[in-house]
Formats: C-alpha cells, sequence, structure tokens
C-alpha cells in the first residue's frame, strides 16, 4: 500500500512532513526549522540532552488515558531547568486537554513555539 501522503492528499491542518539538517523526521516545516535552532544552541554550549519526542504517560486515577508526545525535550544550562516544547501551528481542543494534563499529573509546563506571520 502506497502511504496516503505519496496519493497526493493533503494534510487537514497544512503542515508537510520535513526533515531537519541533522536528518531526523518531523511533522512539519515548523518542526523540522525548530529542531535544527535548537541543535545550533546544543552545538554551542547553550543547551544540552536534547531529545526528540520525548512520552508522558497520562494516566489518571490508575487508569492510562492517552500518551502526549512531544516535539522536544532539553535542559537548559543558563535557565538550569528542563523545556519541554512543542511547535505548534493550530492547537487542537485535544492538544489543549493533553497540554493541561501534562501540567496536573506531571508538573510539566509545555512551551509553545509558533511561527510567526510572514516568517518561515
Amino acid at each position: 500500500m502506497i502511504g496516503w501522503r505519496a496519493r497526493g492528499a493533503v494534510s487537514k491542518y497544512g503542515n508537510k512532513p520535513r526533515r531537519c539538517p541533522a536528518g531526523h523526521f518531523h511533522q512539519s516545516g515548523l518542526e523540522a526549522g525548530r529542531c535544527a535552532e535548537l541543535q545550533a544552541l546544543q552545538n554551542a554550549g547553550l543547551i544540552r540532552d536534547l531529545e526528540q519526542q520525548p512520552r508522558f504517560r497520562l494516566d489518571v486515577n490508575e487508569v492510562h488515558v492517552c500518551d502526549y508526545i512531544a516535539d522536544f525535550r532539553y535542559h537548559d544550562v543558563q535557565e538550569g531547568a528542563v523545556v519541554v516544547e512543542d511547535a505548534k501551528g493550530v492547537a487542537t481542543d485535544v492538544y489543549k486537554i493533553k497540554k493541561r494534563l501534562v501540567l496536573a499529573l506531571h508538573g510539566v509546563e509545555v512551551v509553545e513555539v509558533r511561527r510567526v506571520r510572514g516568517v518561515r
């Protein structure tokens, strides 16, 4: 079977899968661009332990509800803190719920990275 993108289908939100210069596969150009930025920051020593697609289990009252997969997790050297990021073009209702569950269950505030209008 040929993948649905190979048949010319268009993504609901217009995102196009891309590879960053490091060769990682990403769901959008925004995400791939952010990965390249983070790789440069890591090479400069400003961040460390860059991780692609960290997974958070979202269990409520010992029941597994779902997982949340962020785009990036890294340690900000200057701030001395771990940062979890999600590159977002469109914040869906499902994403908003998962973001709040990650905060409530894991104490992690997800930082949203957005594209500035007119800038690619």
